[in-house]
């Protein structure tokens, strides 16, 4: 069996899409800790590549500031 590491350890984060009250698709990236909002977008469509790109700004995001999401 393989063992699970992470590369920015003590960071963990959710995601979730949801429809606000205009009918809007909302895509929010939470740290699963504080839960504070690391990013979110607003469209009329959802997407894959939506959620992609998100994260990966997401994780852009930690890798150059991950002590200030380690409290």
């Amino acid at each position: 069996m393989g063992r699970f590491e992470r590369q920015y350890a003590g960071v963990t984060a959710h995601m979730d899409w949801y429809t606000n009250t205009q009918g809007q698709q909302v895509l929010a990236v939470e740290h699963d800790a504080s839960r504070r909002v690391f990013e979110m977008i607003e469209t009329d469509v959802s997407s894959a590549s939506q959620s992609v790109e998100l994260l990966d700004r997401v994780r852009g995001t930690i890798s150059r500031n991950t002590s200030a999401f380690s409290h």
